[in-house]
Order: structure tokens, then sequence, then C-alpha cells
């Protein structure tokens, strides 16, 4: 990073950070060190542009302001980053001492000189590590707006997009599913893109995503401030023309609107108690033939009756569902529950649904459980192989499924072998602690479908 490295810009965020908080609300810090490096980035822009002409001047935060101001583009972001950046200008322009941290802060960032997206140390590997950085520093809060680097790696492995595909991502939250299928494609092709298509439904949020894919080098307009569940224009604009699909929507988002989601609720309407269903409808039908998705959910998903019964039912007779894998609790910022990987395909080839037990492929931790290279690499070559391992994965037929109910919780047909060995107080104790927590959501639900009779 000319004289510098990312655990330089680590150090010094992480430094500011704890300034920062000192006198502003964590919520306002996140805002302003997000806008000074989507500013940051706009500045690269300014200098390559100044350099190819004589006479260049020094280049202001002001400067960069006025570019963004001026330049065409969704008045949805132009509107939240005029209005942020105009509040932070105010605290920048007084003598407060969090307001002279936080022109230290931008004078820094000018000063890093950030390497190509290809090396170690760019500006799009930085951001990535701030966004992870607050996920970290907020737990217990936003955590269906970050997906742990693991998970995301793993399903972006196993869906595997192409140079030249598009992908899909209804609620895009902060971006990292986009962003990794980006850098998975320009690994394995360097010449290779992807066309992207992100959705989200907070202005502020939607621009975090739009931040993270501009860092990254994609330019195009592929970010959209559109409810989650809009149908407005997804037949012209979504149905069956994607060939990856990706979410890690809201959990049993409540009092959502059937009405506006007709266009992809083609197996059903799910219960306005939970719109787990709609989603996953939203990605499968946005799917060529060819497509293939995945999809994080609670539990509940496998096994609720009523439509999402029905609804699952014509999942699994239309050869729709390719894989679950299961994530133990406590892998996830903001929730605790466990959850689970759906692996969707427009047509499967296999008549089977393959069953995997992920927990044992974590490492444990007191604050989140975490899926190494490792273990992402394991785990990839149990879905590829799709054969039946002894306490970790089955392949199970459709005939089994629609015996048990058409039942998919992963505990019913991958059954962890048992230890011959004493266990240690700490191991039970820990599994314990498991068993509370999955009983604990299990409550939940329960409380929730009574609350919605």
């Amino acid at each position: 990073m000319g004289g510098y490295s990312i655990d330089d810009f680590k150090k010094l965020i992480v430094s500011k950070f704890e300034s920062l908080r000192l006198h502003f609300k964590e919520s306002d810090v996140v805002e302003s060190l997000l806008l000074l490096m989507f500013c940051r980035w706009q500045y690269g822009i300014l200098m390559d542009e100044q350099s190819s002409r004589e006479g260049g001047r020094l280049i202001s935060l002001r400067d960069v302001v006025q570019r963004v101001a001026e330049e065409d583009g969704s008045s949805v972001f132009k509107g939240y980053f005029l209005k942020a950046l105009q509040k932070n200008d105010l605290t920048m322009a007084s003598d407060s001492k969090g307001g002279r941290l936080l022109v230290e802060l931008w004078d820094e960032l000018v000063r890093l000189s950030f390497n190509d997206q290809s090396e170690e140390g760019s500006l799009g590997e930085c951001f990535e590590w701030l966004l992870s950085f607050f996920a970290e520093e907020n737990m217990g809060r936003g955590g269906y707006f970050f997906t742990p680097s693991g998970i995301v790696s793993l399903i972006v492995k196993i869906l595997d997009p192409k140079p030249g595909e598009k992908i899909y991502d209804p609620a895009c939250g902060s971006g990292e599913f986009l962003v990794e299928a980006i850098n998975y494609v320009r690994r394995t092709s360097p010449d290779g893109e992807l066309s992207i298509l992100g959705r989200e439904m907070s202005p502020s949020v939607a621009f975090v995503a739009k931040t993270n894919v501009l860092i990254h080098g994609v330019v195009r307009n592929c970010i959209e401030v559109k409810s989650f569940l809009s149908g407005d224009g997804y037949n012209a604009k979504v149905s069956g023309r994607f060939d990856l699909a990706v979410a890690n929507p809201p959990f049993s988002l409540r009092n959502w609107d059937g009405g506006e989601s007709g266009e992809f609720l083609r197996y059903g309407v799910p219960p306005q108690a939970s719109a787990d269903f709609a989603f996953i409808q939203n990605l499968l039908f946005s799917l060529n033939d060819e497509g293939r998705a995945a999809i994080i959910v609670p539990m509940g998903v496998l096994f609720r009756g009523g439509s999402e019964k029905t609804i699952r039912e014509k999942m699994l007779r239309e050869n729709n569902v390719e894989a679950i894998l299961s994530i133990p609790s406590m892998s996830f910022y903001g929730t605790a529950i466990p959850a689970n990987i759906l692996f969707l395909r427009s047509r499967c080839a296999s008549g089977e649904v393959l069953f995997i037990d992920a927990s044992s492929f974590f490492i444990k931790s007191q604050r989140l459980n975490r899926l190494d290279v490792d273990a992402v690499e394991r785990l990839f070559c149990l879905y590829s192989d799709r054969k039946d391992v002894e306490g970790v994965a089955r392949c199970v037929s459709i005939a089994e499924l629609e015996a048990n109910g058409w039942d998919l919780t992963v505990s019913k047909y991958v059954v962890p072998a048992p230890s011959v060995s004493n266990e240690s107080l700490a191991f039970l104790t820990e599994q314990q602690n498991k068993l509370e927590q999955e009983l604990s959501f299990l409550q939940q639900e329960m409380r929730r479908l009574l609350s919605s009779l």
C-alpha cells in the first residue's frame, strides 16, 4: 500500500473508532466512516483524472462532494449521500474534538495509497474488512445486513459463478454475496465479469451495498432501493433472467404484503406471520432453465405446516431442492438461533435431496462460530460428491421425504455418530447450551404461530 499495509488501515480505523464513539453515537460513527470511505473512492477517481492533465491542484473533500452532487445517478442515493454528508460536514467544520478527529481521519485516508483490486491492500479489501469490523462491534444489532465471510465463501464456491453470468440478490444488505461472487469470478478468470442486481428497501443500507460494489470496480447502476418482496416489474426484470440467485433475508418477516408479490408466488401464498417462502419463491423463479440459487433460512422453513408445507411439497416434487445444509447456533451476527442453507435449482438432475449437518465443521467460540478455509473446502467436497457419510451427510429420496410428511429437518435424516469416549464437562455444557437455544427457538415459533391464529 505504498508504504502502508492493510494492517495499517486496520490500526487507523480501530484507533479512530474508539476515540470517535466517545463523542458520537455508534450509528453516527459508522455512518461517518462509510461516507468517508465512499469519498476516498471518489477522491481516487479525481486524482486519476487530474494526473492525466497538466496544472493539477490539491483536491479537497469539498471537491469530492461537489463531484458527487453534479454526477447523474439515482436521486435516492444522491439524496441520502448529500444529506448525510451535510450533517458530517457541519461536524467536521466545527472546532469540536469529534470534528477534529473526523478531519484527521480523512487526512490519513487521503495519505494511504491503496493497491489495485487484484492485489492485497486494495480499497475494496479494506472496505470489506471495515464492514466485518462493524458487524463484530455491533453484535446483536444489524445482523441481517452482514453475513460472516466463511458462510459467504461456502455459498459462492458451491454456486460456482462463471464469467458472463447474471446474479440476483433481493435482500442484498451490504452486498457481501455480490462482491464475493465478483471476486470469485476474477480469481478464476482474470478478465471475467458478472452482471449483478441487488435490492434493498432501506436507502442507507442500499448505499452501503452500492459503495461496496463501486469500490470493487462495478460501475454499472446495479443496486436498487426497492421493497424486499415487491412484485412490481418482477416478470419484466427478474423472472427467469438469472443464472444465480442468493439471499440472507430477514428471518420470518411478519405482516408482509402478499398482494404486491403475486408475480412470483407461483407455488402458493405463505402466511402473513412469515415471509420466508415468499423470499424463497422470489429467488427460485428468478432463475433461468439452468439456474441455481442459495438462501439462508430459519429452522421453521423445514417443518412448518399449512400453506408452507404445500409450497415445500411442490418444490420437492418439481425437483427444485438440491441440498440442505444445517448451521449451528451462534454462527450469525445478531442472532443466536441455528439456521439452514437451501440450495435450489430450476430443476435438479437427481431425484434426491442431499442433507448435510455442518455443525462439526464450525470452529466453536463463545461469541461467533466460524468456518475457516479448510472447513469450506471439506463441505464443498461433501456437496460435490453427494455421497452418504455416517453422521454427516445423506442423500434422501423424494419418496422417503413424502413418507415423512415433507419434513426437511436435517437431524431427521443425519444423526451424528455417538462418541465412545467420555465427554468432557465443557463439551456436555456446550451441548446443553445448544439444546436450550434450539428449545428457545422452537418455543418462539410456537408462540408466533399461536399468535397468528
